[in-house]
Formats: C-alpha cells, sequence, structure tokens
C-alpha cells in the first residue's frame, strides 16, 4: 500500500510487484494514470477519510483471495520487468550514434 505523491516511477510500488505482491495505490501524481502503473483502477484510492472503509476492504480481499487477484499485476509487472532491458537498449543506441 503506498498512498504517497507519485511525481515518477516509484521505486517501492515497482519493487513489490516484481516480488509478487498485489498493491494499491492513491490516485495522485503518476499513480493516477494507467501508462505509469498500470494496475487496475479498483486499486486506486482517493486519499479521504471516506474511502477508509474500502481501503480496508480491498486489503481483506487483497489478502484473502491472493490467487484470484495477482494475474490482475500481470502488466505492471512486465512493465517493470522491462525497464532494465529498455535502458540497456537505450544506452547502447546512445553510444553507438556518438561512436563511444
Amino acid at each position: 500500500m503506498d498512498f504517497g505523491y507519485f511525481p515518477g516511477p516509484e521505486r517501492i510500488p515497482r519493487e513489490a510487484v516484481t516480488r509478487g505482491c498485489c498493491i494499491i495505490t492513491s490516485k495522485t501524481g503518476c499513480a493516477g494514470n494507467s501508462i505509469d502503473v498500470p494496475i487496475p483502477d479498483e486499486f486506486k484510492f482517493e486519499t479521504i477519510d471516506e474511502n477508509i472503509q474500502d481501503i480496508i476492504s480491498m486489503l481483506d480481499e487483497l489478502v484473502r483471495n491472493y490467487d484470484t487477484n495477482y494475474s490482475k499485476y500481470d502488466t505492471y509487472r512486465a512493465k517493470v520487468m522491462s525497464q532494465k532491458e529498455l535502458f540497456v537498449t537505450g544506452v547502447d543506441v546512445f553510444m553507438r550514434f556518438f561512436n563511444l
């Protein structure tokens, strides 16, 4: 669970999802869009008092039905896992472009 402001790709949710965790986030910053944090909207919450019971219910759902919910994070997990390769490829292209 990470309800912090997401100014960009955040390390903790990315690490958590690659370690098999089912995560929930706020809807602030980059967490609010499906490009940077591509998890179903049902796992994203406005951080207001009125949502506390819904957040607790979702945490209970994720713990009780982990196997059912795990695959809902496949897109995010794949994105995070591919980022290292994309970075290395980008550096390689840069190096070749500048003959370094």
